[in-house]
């Protein structure tokens, strides 16, 4: 997306069985995923969010959890990028095999 175009941001708040979702979009160009995951030290911003998680995580019964993604990489008319968080007690907490 050129600095000249308007941008779109969609964000939705919703609760399922006692777990609270927040799902935010955008429709700019999206995110290069492998940078995302092979220069974990120059996210600077990203590093900060993810201490926070950790400290509330830590001091609450509370969990939160989140993902970054593009909202359909295959599609070129579909771009953007998608967070997703998810908040839930730590006793709800889904377990991974």
């Amino acid at each position: 997306m050129k600095a000249d175009e308007s941008g779109e941001i969609l964000i939705n708040i919703f609760e399922i069985e006692n777990q609270v979702y927040i799902v935010i979009e955008d429709n700019g160009v999206g995110i290069d995923l492998t940078q995302l995951n092979n220069y974990k030290k120059e996210r600077v911003g990203l590093n900060i969010v993810e201490k926070r998680i950790e400290l509330f995580n830590a001091k609450n019964n509370l969990q939160v959890d989140y993902k970054v993604s593009n909202i359909n990489p295959n599609h070129p008319a579909r771009k953007g990028t998608r967070v997703e968080v998810k908040i839930f007690e730590k006793s709800n907490h889904p377990k991974k095999n």
